[in-house]
């Protein structure tokens, strides 16, 4: 019984780092140009969201931004090829969005407007929406504009969802990660030598 409460611990550890810094994250204010863009590793989640398709089978995090006169950028990194989904929510009709998508080296890789997509979080045509291939592993930045490839303008809110992302965590998602598996190491050792006794 004691062996299943300590695997039931070590596995909501798991959980927890797993989940670390899940949910919405607030744009932090500091992230207007390519250099000082918001790391999104470690927020990724498959947590329900009417917004995001296919929300509880894949990684997607989402970050509530406010404009401040300039662009807002966001940083990601994949650990390998994947189809990553960008949506932004939550715009229209205060602000028709631009989404540009830069390599680690600030090359331009695509960009978008109107995504012509209403969904949930969307009212209208003009929320960007922008599906790319990457074909490999690396760190990507994501900015968030207005019409036609603008600053933001003060005040202009938005919701922008990232999904289908193989992200890598964060250090303190390892740190717990790494505690979740030494404790599973140690009660497995404990469980093996009291079945050891038992059968003396």
């Amino acid at each position: 019984m004691k062996h299943k409460r300590n695997k039931l611990i070590v596995l909501s550890l798991l959980m927890a780092a797993w989940h670390a810094d899940a949910a919405l994250v607030t744009a932090n204010g500091n992230n207007h140009t390519l250099a000082t863009a918001q790391s999104l590793n470690g927020a990724f989640t498959t947590e329900a969201n009417a917004e995001i398709t296919d929300a509880t089978t894949i990684p997607h995090a989402s970050v509530q931004g406010s404009g401040q006169n300039a662009w807002d950028y966001y940083s990601f990194t994949l650990n390998s090829a994947a189809n990553v989904l960008f949506d932004i929510d939550h715009g229209m009709p205060a602000l028709d969005s631009y989404l540009k998508l830069f390599n680690s080296d600030g090359v331009l890789l695509s960009y978008n407007d109107d995504g012509h997509i209403t969904d949930v979080g969307s009212i209208h045509g003009y929320d960007s929406y922008l599906n790319y291939a990457f074909s490999q592993a690396g760190r990507y930045v994501v900015g968030v504009g207005r019409c036609c490839s603008s600053a933001l303008s003060t005040g202009q809110g938005y919701t922008l969802n990232v999904s289908s992302v193989a992200a890598v965590p964060e250090p303190e998602t390892y740190a717990l990660l790494v505690t979740g598996l030494v404790g599973l190491g140690i009660g497995k050792r404990r469980w093996q030598r009291r079945l050891n006794l038992q059968t003396l």
